[in-house]
Formats: C-alpha cells, sequence, structure tokens
C-alpha cells in the first residue's frame, strides 16, 4: 500500500499571493494531490470564499516558501 503524505498546515506561516488581480491566503498544502487550499480576499465587498488552487499556478516566490528543496 502506498505511504500517504501528511497535510501541511499553512495558515500560520501567513502566505499571501495574488493571481490574476485576486489576492489569497494559503491555508493546507496537499502534496498527494499537489494542491492548495486558500482563501479569497476580496477588500471590497469582504467577502472570503475556499477555493482549492493547483500548485503549478502558485507564484515561483510562493512554491519556495511551501516546499523548499
Amino acid at each position: 500500500m502506498a505511504k500517504r503524505k501528511k497535510i501541511v498546515e499553512l495558515s500560520s506561516q501567513n502566505i499571501n499571493f495574488i493571481l490574476q488581480g485576486t489576492s489569497y491566503k494559503a491555508m493546507r498544502y496537499y502534496p498527494t494531490a499537489m494542491t492548495i487550499d486558500a482563501i479569497v480576499i476580496n477588500k471590497h465587498t469582504q467577502q472570503l470564499d475556499m477555493k482549492n488552487i493547483p500548485f503549478a499556478y502558485v507564484p515561483k516566490e510562493v512554491k519556495k516558501m511551501i516546499k523548499p528543496n
């Protein structure tokens, strides 16, 4: 049986990034699925949504913080 990798909690690291004009805050990283759970931060409407973003879409600087090699 394959060993599952642990979920990495990122909420305490305050990692914020912008994709296509939208601000996000990284909450969790799933190494097996290579995805990130992020909260959408919209300053105008004060709405917060949770999105699952593929790791490949995240900016390079943020990737280095999450998964340093």
